[in-house]
């Protein structure tokens, strides 16, 4: 038997130490003020530094001197990666610049950057880079910038198929890169920020401005692409705004019962877009490749296929993330480079921090990150402690459950103040079932756009699915969520699944130590 190596990459190191580090700044640069906040980011180099020297000269006196230093030499590199990214976004996060002060701001010329997003039932959230501003007598001030903007959700249905005007405003289909004329006012949002509440969409053009001449043409076929889309999926009913959901991240049809039962039971996972449906359409694509024309021309047709799914959805912090591992995944199958999970996982947090600093901090990337860092870390450890007794096949998906679980479960607890253990099981039950509707949901829309005549006959196939999925989600709503109130039950509910966790990776990588050592009797 070959003992397998223990070597860690040198991006993993970078990337731990990235990522400690820009919480650190980000949370000295939430608490603090200005003075403060430059204070703590020298006194915080000066302490690393100390801690660097300090175990430079231990390691030093040990047998592998070499191996220490070049670990620390990684962490600082991280440290500067971590610096470098906080900084671009304390200063471009959130900014905008005009003589109107915010709180007089009636009317907004902006552009929409992304879709609306959820911000519970009754508002959504969008993006925007600011143009120009009105005050109450009409004056018109310059502005530049992003900005948050909070729209009713009967204001972004309206533009919706089935939406129904109420008066306010055009009726209007909001799509990424298009402009648009808000009117409302400034007001405080429900955590204190200062927020632009949009009341009606006084005008939106239809062809983009000049500063949007060069994704005019992309964002317009992106948006004719979502429309038809939405349109099809609408005449299905209750399983097409389901599937809605799983292809482009709008829950806008989605039944708000369905959605209650998603997030009771620990499986709001499966609505966001992340890896699991970025890796699905990949093997789809792959497989129908390789039936065609073999394994080249299936690898070759699923980064296609998953660049066009990322650009069609939407780049959401989670999905983002999946398709830089697939990237760098496919760049290390292409340069013959060997490379595990944990790798991959590290240097798209690298790159990602980089390209887009602001992700960083949204609980979407910290959720879908930390399921995936649990799903390797404790999962695979989970997996090879119960493996001499329960077949991997069986072993594998409950880990890999249980492994995301514990390590989000801090953050669940905290943020949202509850905590499902029954998703465990549910996430077993439930993910290959919803993985089979959206295959055979897109091949539903390709039957659908093909030959419309079939288009009722084929959407009854996945309302029977639809169907089953919600019979099984419905025997896991019998065991209620644990809800959180105090502060110290949140700490103590979250962190506990986390410190069973990690006993299991201490388990294991005591019983590989074991193995490994008796290794050396074997064929004795």
């Amino acid at each position: 038997m070959v003992r397998e190596s223990t070597h860690v990459p040198p991006v993993v190191p970078v990337a731990v130490s990235a990522a400690c580090a820009f919480y650190a700044f980000t949370a000295l640069s939430s608490l603090l003020t200005l003075e403060r906040r430059l204070a703590a980011v020298i006194d915080f180099g000066v302490a690393v530094t100390a801690a660097g020297i300090a175990a430079s000269l231990y390691i030093s006196l040990r047998s592998r001197p070499e191996t220490g230093c070049r670990t620390i030499r990684f962490i600082y590199a991280g440290i500067l990666l971590a610096f470098t990214a906080w900084s671009v976004h304390a200063t471009t996060a959130g900014r905008y610049a005009s003589l109107l002060p915010r709180d007089q701001w009636r009317t907004v010329y902006c552009t929409a950057r992304g879709e609306p997003r959820n911000w519970g039932e009754k508002f959504r959230v969008l993006t925007c880079d600011v143009r120009e501003v009105t005050d109450a007598a009409g004056a018109v001030f310059s502005a530049s910038g992003t900005m948050e903007a909070v729209l009713p959700a009967e204001l972004v249905r309206s533009g919706l198929p089935g939406g129904i005007a109420d008066g306010r405003g055009t009726r209007s289909y909001i799509a990424d890169g298009f402009p648009l004329v808000l009117s409302g006012e400034t007001r405080k949002d429900r955590n204190g920020r200062s927020a632009f509440y949009a009341d009606a969409i006084v005008a939106r053009q239809t062809v983009p401005t000049d500063s949007d001449q060069g994704v005019g043409i992309p964002m317009r076929l992106r948006s004719a692409l979502r429309l038809r889309l939405i349109r099809l999926l609408y005449e299905l009913g209750a399983s097409g705004g389901f599937l809605l959901a799983l292809l482009s991240g709008s829950r806008e049809y989605l039944e708000p019962d369905t959605a209650e039962a998603f997030r009771s039971t620990g499986l709001s996972h499966i609505l966001a877009l992340s890896g699991m449906h970025l890796s699905l359409l990949g093997g789809v694509a792959l497989g129908a490749g390789t039936k065609i024309g073999g394994r080249k021309l299936g690898i070759r047709l699923a980064l296609p296929a998953m660049l066009f799914f990322v650009w069609f959805a939407g780049s959401s912090p989670s999905l983002l993330r999946a398709l830089l591992m697939s990237l760098l995944s496919h760049g290390c199958l292409l340069l013959g480079i060997p490379v595990k999970a944990g790798a991959l996982l590290a240097g798209a947090v690298i790159l990602h921090m980089m390209i887009a600093p602001a992700d960083m901090v949204s609980i979407a990337f910290m959720l879908s990150t930390g399921a995936l860092l649990g799903i390797i870390v404790i999962g695979e450890s989970l997996t090879a402690i119960v493996k001499p007794s329960i077949p991997v096949s069986l072993a594998s998906p409950i880990a890999a459950s249980i492994g995301a679980q514990c390590m989000t479960a801090p953050l669940v607890s905290l943020v949202f103040g509850c905590l499902a253990p029954c998703g465990i099981l549910a996430s077993v039950f439930v993910s290959p079932f919803a993985s089979f509707f959206l295959v055979s949901g897109l091949a539903v829309v390709t039957i659908s756009l093909l030959v419309p005549a079939f288009a009722h006959a084929a959407g009854a196939l996945i309302e029977i699915q639809y169907a089953c999925i919600l019979r099984i989600i419905d025997f896991f709503r019998a065991f209620p969520p644990l809800s959180l109130s105090s502060a110290a039950g949140k700490m103590t509910a979250g962190f506990m699944p986390l410190l069973i966790g990690l006993c299991f990776v201490y388990l294991s990588f005591r019983s590989s130590k074991r193995r490994s050592s008796l290794e050396y009797f074997t064929g004795l």
